[in-house]
């Protein structure tokens, strides 16, 4: 499946690409939208609503703003790209580059794509042994050893891969027994290293519903780096295909930017919320700090 995997999504980032600019794709044609079963590899599905485009094979999705219509299809986040598509005998055929896929429309949706969605159960946050505190304490802090040491130096990125699975799979196991790494029971650097660890599980989704509420309720309380959290919040949004809610300043070819905005009308309140900055603030002052250099702010 990693062979699949990799040959599907050559196919889909190598279309032909241009930056985003103000304005996100918005629509995807009726006739396209629903799940489609790739002919070829019946294990990989293209899902297709309103807006979106979910692209899944069993391991990692991809979901991602789009719109259809005329024969083209567009899709993208930050960056846009575009196929060619067409409908014959109920057969979808999208066309890129790199070649050309044929896939069969579903009555309905999987429930592995549905449940995509919705977020994993958490265990309860109970009070445990000051030895099982101590040991998981312990363990995180050399799974967090592992993380990072992947990501120093030359990247070998089947390590990298080998390491995140391993972590991901034992940090799964651990919240669905206890809850959340909070600050209460394990104190604050396991909560900030289990915090980190998150931000390589973003594909995750189930994961990232689950952990980023009981996250937020750590930075009400006073527990937790609002930013981090808030920097967690919009890259699980991205990888979803959603517009931050912040608008945490990132590069994007090479431009720091901010949004574009889930509401940029509203995005003052959700970080007053959460004590943050106003965005023009946080514009200002990373202007500032950085020799003048303008942040390109997208509000939609």
């Amino acid at each position: 499946m990693r062979t699949l995997s990799c040959a599907l999504l050559l196919f889909f980032f190598t279309a032909n690409s241009s930056r985003a600019e103000e304005t996100a794709p918005v629509e995807i044609a009726p006739e396209l939208r629903g799940c489609w079963q790739n002919i070829d590899h019946p294990e990989a599905y293209i899902w297709f609503t309103e807006r979106h485009c979910v692209q899944y094979e069993g391991a990692y999705p991809i979901r991602e703003r789009g719109s259809a219509s005329g024969g083209t299809l567009t899709l993208g986040n930050y960056k846009q790209r575009t196929l060619e598509f067409s409908i014959a005998g109920g057969v979808l055929s999208l066309k890129g580059r790199k070649g050309e896929f044929k896939l069969k429309k579903l009555e309905r949706v999987p429930e592995a794509l549905e449940n995509l969605f919705k977020p994993m159960k958490l265990g309860a946050p109970g009070k445990l042994s000051d030895e099982r505190i101590d040991a998981i304490t312990k363990e995180i802090a050399k799974r967090h050893e592992s993380d990072q040491a992947v990501r120093e130096g030359k990247i070998d990125r089947d390590a990298m891969r080998k390491a995140d699975a391993e972590n991901e799979a034992y940090m799964v196991g651990l919240l669905q027994e206890i809850g959340w790494i909070d600050d209460a029971r394990f104190g604050g650097w396991a909560n900030y290293q289990a915090w980190l660890m998150m931000m390589h599980y973003c594909h995750n989704w189930p994961l990232m519903l689950a952990v980023l509420p009981e996250i937020k309720k750590e930075v009400l309380a006073g527990k937790f780096e609002n930013t981090l959290y808030a920097g967690l919040f919009d890259r699980v949004r991205n990888v979803m295909g959603e517009p931050s809610r912040y608008g945490m300043v990132v590069e994007v070819d090479g431009v720091p930017t901010m949004g574009p905005f889930e509401d940029f009308e509203k995005a003052d309140a959700f970080r007053k919320e959460i004590k943050m900055e106003p965005v023009a603030e946080e514009s200002r002052k990373y202007n500032q700090q950085h020799n003048n250099i303008e942040v390109r702010i997208i509000r939609k």
